[in-house]
């Protein structure tokens, strides 16, 4: 079951928002540009969902 979980702006909460980076200051965040409040955000990328990680325990 492929699950996304919705990127929204962390300091406005708008999911107006688009991704600039892959790779943030990090490997493993994103970099993205949030449309309503003018401010870049750092999203953490996991590689599986918590559901993926019990269903293999």
């Amino acid at each position: 079951m492929d699950r996304q979980e919705a990127v929204y702006c962390s300091f406005c909460h708008s999911v107006d928002v688009a991704k600039m980076s892959m790779f943030g200051t990090a490997q493993l965040v994103s970099q993205y540009y949030c449309h309503q409040c003018k401010s870049v955000f750092e999203w953490v990328r996991w590689r599986r969902t918590l559901d993926e990680v019990e269903e293999k325990r």
